[in-house]
């Protein structure tokens, strides 16, 4: 099996639990997610056990929770209802080779507990979970203790911009339309977790179906009118592929492709400026499982006008 340079997570933490028959789940510190979306009203915690190492089969956890700022020891109840803002969607994901099943929560308890201001998240959880095959799964002393929002995913807090992303997304024989429609445009320092120098983060949502996410992290360094190489771990330009709904996540790093600058109005020191270009590009599951291939990509960030 080939090696897999991952990008670091942006949340740690811990997650375990028992599976009855299937063993204990215990999370790989690696593959931890914890973030708001703000537009569902919703946080997402989650987590994978690799039952194997080095095999493609491992177990997800999906909690999709109710977003009423920090709360303490809130128990909210687990049902299927996606639509109920006052209920935890819960769902267990089992991957093995090329096959995937998820057990959808239809009936549990969550015991929550998040510091937004410290980024910081705990639950205790149990739940029972029917696959579309109508198997079951019992989940109980199950825990979660996680630290750090996925900023690729959470949606911006405040400095929001306008502008426009399409593209087309290749997912083995489905070719799907991207086209957002929430934008921001930020400058960040460098760091471990996305992009390792000062850069610009454009980020763009496309809510629905797919609802997803693409982002772009640029080096403040880059010219306009030039053509830039994307490569895994590059220090000048990456990309980003997010898909999430109720019952999973699925995160694509850009590890080849070409960036077309053709605007770069940035002040390092402000995120009130312009970047627009085109992109096409080849990124891989963050546990190297599977590629997507995004073509025909506009994009156009303004982050001197806000959204009405």
């Amino acid at each position: 099996m080939k090696k897999i340079s991952l990008t670091p997570n942006a949340t740690t933490g811990t997650c375990t639990a028992n599976l009855g028959e299937r063993g204990d789940f215990v999370g790989d510190e690696t593959k931890m997610k914890l973030y708001k979306d703000a537009g569902e009203g919703r946080w997402y915690a989650m987590a994978t056990h690799n039952v194997k190492e080095d095999e493609a089969h491992f177990y997800d956890f999906i909690f999709r929770i109710p977003y009423e700022g920090s709360v303490t020891n809130k128990v909210y109840m687990i049902d299927k209802d996606v639509n109920n803002p006052n209920t935890v969607n819960a769902t267990f994901w089992e991957f093995n080779g090329p096959d995937a099943s998820p057990f959808i929560a239809d009936k549990g308890q969550v015991t929550f507990t998040i510091d937004e201001k410290e980024e910081k998240a705990t639950a205790s959880f149990k739940f029972d979970a029917v696959s579309p095959t109508h198997e079951l799964v019992t989940v109980t002393e199950g825990t979660f203790d996680l630290a750090g929002f996925d900023a690729s995913l959470t949606g911006p807090k405040e400095h929001k911009a306008t502008g426009s992303f399409t593209a087309e997304v290749q997912d083995g024989e489905d070719v799907k339309q991207y086209s957002a429609v929430e934008f921001d445009l930020t400058a960040n320092p460098g760091n471990d977790t996305n992009f390792p120098v000062e850069h610009w983060r454009a980020w763009s949502k496309q809510p629905g179906s797919p609802n997803a996410v693409i982002v772009l992290f640029v080096a403040n360094t880059l010219e306009t009118n030039k053509e830039y190489t994307l490569i895994r771990d590059s220090a000048e330009v990456r990309a980003m592929y997010i898909e999430f709904d109720s019952s999973g996540i699925s995160s694509y790093l850009s590890i080849d492709g070409k960036v077309q600058l053709d605007t770069v109005q940035l002040n390092k020191d402000s995120s009130l400026d312009v970047l627009a270009g085109s992109i096409v590009f080849e990124a891989e599951r963050s546990d190297g499982s599977k590629t997507v291939n995004v073509k025909k990509g506009l994009f156009n960030f303004d982050g001197t006008k806000r959204p009405a």
